[in-house]
């Protein structure tokens, strides 16, 4: 070997060893001016960050209270509004009946004193009171008592179901029936019924100076002294009063009625159409008590800021307004229209309080900021660690390989060489240059090994990630599947004290979870809610989609109202908006559990099916409504139905009659009641299962691609 000469395995390794020198000093150096530029990114960003945050939280806040608190205050109104619609309706069913009553020319007979006697304290009842002087012994005044006795009943029970503090109906005669338990407040010290004229009364001539409804302002209630509102109907005939029929709400069951959603930082006050304060709770200092007693009209009151406002309100002006108490306390006001009735809600929001979060969500970012930036050197510090690591790592992997593939290499160079030394010239020219000493051939295989690594390693992540994923999905759809189970009544029987009826039912997604639902539930301690309901479209958007309608049905069903009424209130809450165009079928029941007497409103359901005692099961067809949510303002009509004792009625979605065998065959309507009559007499949960058995074997393992929900209902009659 000549001096001076290296061999290609020698100068493979020192080329080797330079090569992962200067790679690894230029990624170190690479890496570390990358991490620094980063972490002063991410310090500025920070501080950027945490400044806007910190000068805009206030605002945002501040609109996002706003906004919450017209929202509730909208709420709030819509609520009262309500109430008062009640109250109004309660009078208008009373004037009906004493009009009735009076409008009877048949003599009422009558033996004794035609006067109701005063009940003992704390039992409702019906007590006359008159005006001083006032003869009752006249004929004309008996013939009215006596009239009034005939409804006393009535009256009571109306009292008692009514949620009113009391009611009662006055004459021009100058006489008064009224109906409470508060019987000592209508006695003088000497226990005789005190002396009244209804006819002074505001509620008197302003309900037959307005002929309608007529709502007074705050005023002392006669009897029991306590602040109240008086509401007031008359009764007319033959072109004239006959009588006014009225109802009282003292501020207290006022209170009850607002709920406490602004209590924590604010309180709610309420003004009527002539600028009087009807309502404002005790320790505010913002209306003053004599404001609500001496019916000030605000518009008008010494605080000009006020006035402001509510001048501004009752013409339609809601928008936010910043006003000062007594105290120096700034509220921030927001009203609402009470349209039925013409009054204006509205809520005071404490500012400061509200705005108090605004420190310690500045400290709060402070303090994520930092420890993320923390976090962030505590990471690269690490990442550094494992590059060095990982340099070394490769460092010496690299050598092994060089020396390793060295001696692959100069072998057949050697024995190539001493080959070419034997041949003769010009029939074989080799020169070896710098070009061809390179190596061409391990750099290509190099470059083609590090291409496959990098599609395997890209394919093992791809396959990780997917694989993750489909697990993921499945855990939360089994989560979605058991949520969705739970929504649904599992426990039957599900009163067992209420033996007027028994309820069975069922529900099976054909994806793990559906779109139907059904349900029934208790509106009160006589009146049974049954739905059941199929929402368009499958999976979860359809599963979402059924929460919200039947979350929606049963809190507007518990509020009372006949079926169409509930299912026009849901049918506009889940029209709005409606973006995704879903739509859901739905048929629901309130049944009278003593009488079996109910209404059924059908919005686009499949029909259902009777059973009488001892008949068998028929569908019973009348027109239906679109489905709900299809379209705003849509009405839904009721229909009467009457249930005996032994009758069963029995209610399914489209998932049952459209089953399809594998000759694309529907289970259809004809078969359903063929399965149901099968055994028409068994029990309501051998029923569903009767039917359930009649589609398995008509399907005969064909794949579910609906929903398949049944419930059925057996009315046992009331034992009193």
């Amino acid at each position: 070997m000549n001096k001076g000469f290296f061999s290609m395995k020698t100068k493979l390794i020192i080329l080797v060893l330079v090569s992962l020198i200067i790679v690894s000093f230029s990624m170190l150096l690479v890496v570390n001016v990358r991490i620094n530029y980063l972490g002063e990114m991410l310090v500025r960003e920070s501080k950027d960050q945490n400044d806007s945050v910190k000068s805009l939280s206030s605002d945002y806040l501040e609109e996002a209270i706003t906004n919450l608190t017209t929202r509730t205050s909208n709420l709030e109104a819509f609520l009262l509004n309500n109430s008062f619609d009640e109250v109004a309706k309660k009078l208008t069913v009373l004037a009906d009946m004493v009009e009735e009553v009076f409008r009877s020319k048949e003599e009422i007979k009558y033996s004794g004193s035609p006067y109701p006697e005063f009940a003992s304290e704390g039992v409702p009842a019906m007590r006359m009171l008159y005006t001083e002087g006032l003869n009752i012994e006249d004929p004309k005044i008996k013939a009215i008592g006596a009239k009034m006795q005939t409804i006393s009943d009535l009256l009571v029970s109306f009292y008692c179901d009514g949620g009113l503090d009391s009611c009662a109906v006055s004459f021009p005669e100058g006489i008064t029936f009224v109906t409470d338990a508060r019987a000592n407040s209508k006695l003088d010290e000497n226990g005789k019924p005190i002396n009244v004229d209804p006819r002074t009364r505001e509620w008197y001539s302003g309900a037959i100076e307005v002929d309608g409804i007529y709502y007074s302002n705050v005023i002392r209630d006669l009897f029991s002294k306590e602040p109240a509102i008086t509401a007031s109907i008359p009764v007319s005939f033959d072109g004239r009063v006959v009588a006014v029929v009225s109802a009282d709400v003292f501020l207290g069951t006022l209170e009850k009625w607002i709920s406490s959603s602004l209590e924590a930082s604010g309180f709610i006050f309420i003004v009527n159409q002539d600028g009087s304060v009807i309502f404002a709770p005790d320790g505010q200092r913002l209306i003053s008590p004599y404001f609500v007693m001496e019916g000030v009209d605000l518009r008008d009151s010494s605080d000009e800021r006020l006035g402001e406002y509510v001048t501004r309100a009752m013409k339609g002006d809601y928008s936010p307004y910043l006003i000062t108490d007594y105290a120096g306390k700034e509220y921030i006001l927001i009203g609402s229209s009470m349209q039925s009735i013409g009054w204006l809600l509205v809520s005071a929001v404490d500012k400061a309080e509200a705005l108090s979060l605004i420190p310690k969500l500045d400290s709060t970012f402070d303090a994520v900021s930092a420890r993320t930036t923390a976090e962030f050197y505590q990471h690269i510090k690490s990442t550094l660690q494992i590059v060095l690591l990982v340099l070394v790592a490769v460092f010496v992997v690299s050598l092994g390989q060089a020396v390793f593939l060295g001696n692959r290499i100069t072998k057949p160079l050697n024995r190539l060489t001493k080959y070419i030394r034997k041949l003769e010239g010009g029939n074989f020219i080799f020169k070896m240059d710098d070009i061809y000493k390179t190596k061409d051939e391990i750099e290509v295989l190099a470059k083609a090994f590090e291409e496959l690594s990098k599609k395997n390693q890209h394919y093992i992540e791809e396959v990780t990630r997917v694989t993750a994923e489909k697990e993921r999905i499945g855990a939360e759809l089994n989560v979605a599947t058991q949520i969705q189970a739970d929504m649904l009544p599992s426990i039957f029987p599900p009163y067992p004290n209420k033996t007027e009826f028994d309820v069975f039912a069922t529900m099976h997604p054909a994806k793990e979870v559906g779109g139907d639902f059904f349900d029934f539930f208790l509106v009160d301690d006589d009146h049974l809610a049954l739905v059941i309901a199929d929402v368009s479209g499958k999976g979860v958007p359809a599963a979402l989609f059924m929460v919200i309608a039947k979350t929606l049905i049963k809190n507007r069903a518990q509020m009372g109202g006949t079926p169409s009424e509930i299912l026009y209130d849901v049918n506009n809450q889940l029209a709005e908006g409606n973006k995704t165009d879903f739509f859901v079928t739905v048929w629901l029941a309130i049944v009278d559990i003593r009488t079996g007497e109910g209404l059924v409103s059908n919005a686009g359901h499949e029909h259902p099916c009777l059973k009488k005692k001892n008949g068998k099961f028929e569908l019973i067809k009348y027109s239906h409504s679109p489905a709900v949510a299809a379209m705003e303002n849509m009405k839904f009509p009721d229909h009467k139905i009457k249930l005996d004792p032994g009758d069963k009625i029995f209610v399914y979605t489209d998932g049952v009659v459209e089953a399809t065998n594998a000759q694309n065959e529907l289970f259809g309507e004809k078969r359903m009641l063929e399965a149901l009559n099968s055994n028409p007499d068994a029990s309501i949960r051998a029923l569903l299962s009767n039917v359930n058995a009649g589609i398995n074997r008509f399907t005969d393992g064909v794949q579910q691609f609906d929903d398949i929900t049944m419930l059925c209902m057996e009315y046992l009659g009331s034992k009193s």
